[in-house]
């Protein structure tokens, strides 16, 4: 009896372990499809539109800023001083891009499945990373995904204890958002900080 009770608690934990990397491989595939999206994201309290087209173009506007990357610029635009910082992208490898969150971050992790919660009407599976390695930019990363196999929450505690919490909503994928989305023009009369 007691080899039947360890073989069990073994095939459910292996189990959890299995349904953790098929969340994250179900969203690698669903991403993979994804040429481009755009979503309605919160931030702690602030509110921002979300644009995204492969390979690592993004555009997020929100009502004191405005950033564009190209992926070989970024440009920030603050609306209430009307300063462009315009930089590089910087430490790719580290930062908390969708690319990363996808890919990256799960090969860096042990990944544990956590349960369903609900984010509105949206049955979600809970997964939660955890780097293994000691190079880590992160503490802990706490991804939502719905039955689409899309995130609709991620909860990044970085490697400081600082917490970031992103809620996606309205989610629309392959819409042929146009290149110029993903280009800035500094406005006029703005002061701008060239930082390449």
């Amino acid at each position: 009896m007691k080899k039947l009770l360890i073989f069990f608690f073994c095939a459910f934990i292996l189990n959890y372990a299995q349904d953790a990397k098929s969340i994250i491989k179900n969203i690698q595939t669903k991403f993979g499809t994804i040429q481009d999206l755009t979503a309605n994201v919160s931030q702690n309290s602030s509110k921002s539109i979300f644009y995204y087209q492969k390979e690592n173009k993004y555009r997020i506007e929100s009502a004191g800023s405005t950033i564009v990357s190209d992926g070989q610029r970024i440009w920030n635009h603050n609306k209430k001083t009307n300063k462009v910082v315009i930089s590089m992208p910087h430490d790719q490898e580290m930062a908390y891009t969708i690319n990363n969150l996808v890919y990256s971050f799960p090969e860096q992790s042990k990944i544990k499945y956590e349960g369903k919660e609900k984010i509105g009407s949206e049955n979600c599976d809970v997964v939660t990373m955890i780097p293994s390695g000691s190079n880590r930019s992160f503490d802990k990363i706490k991804i939502w995904s719905d039955r689409s196999h899309l995130i609709r929450r991620a909860n990044i505690t970085d490697a400081s204890g600082v917490n970031l919490v992103f809620e996606f909503s309205n989610i629309k994928i392959n819409t042929g958002i146009p290149d110029s989305r993903f280009s800035f023009e500094p406005p006029k009369g703005s002061e701008i900080i060239d930082l390449r």
